[in-house]
């Protein structure tokens, strides 16, 4: 599809930001490790713990959506036509790739 009339803006691209990393990735982070320092949650596939993380995982994994979204957005609606860089270290000079194009 084409994403040029999509609802997002800058500015709530910067709220979610500032919603996932202080208040959503801090408060999972922060009660996961009191769990285990407390000693629950140790080996548990499904514990309070993991739900924690796998909330804030979820945030983030919109908030990386909505970036793609607005990349698109501004690019005339074109998917294909958002820039990535090469899934390596900065360190290693990683260039400019098109994944989501046909």
């Amino acid at each position: 599809g084409n994403f040029s009339h999509a609802s997002i803006t800058l500015e709530s691209l910067d709220d979610r930001r500032k919603k996932v990393s202080s208040e959503v990735g801090e408060t999972a982070t922060k009660a996961m490790v009191d769990r285990l320092e407390a000693g629950l949650d140790l080996g548990q596939e499904d514990s309070p713990s993991i739900q924690e993380v796998l909330k804030a995982q979820r945030e983030w994994i919109i908030f990386a959506t909505e970036c793609v979204t607005l990349a698109a957005k501004i690019r005339r609606g074109e998917l294909a036509r958002v820039p990535f860089l090469e899934a390596k270290s900065i360190s290693a000079d990683p260039k400019v790739t098109y994944p989501l194009a046909t």
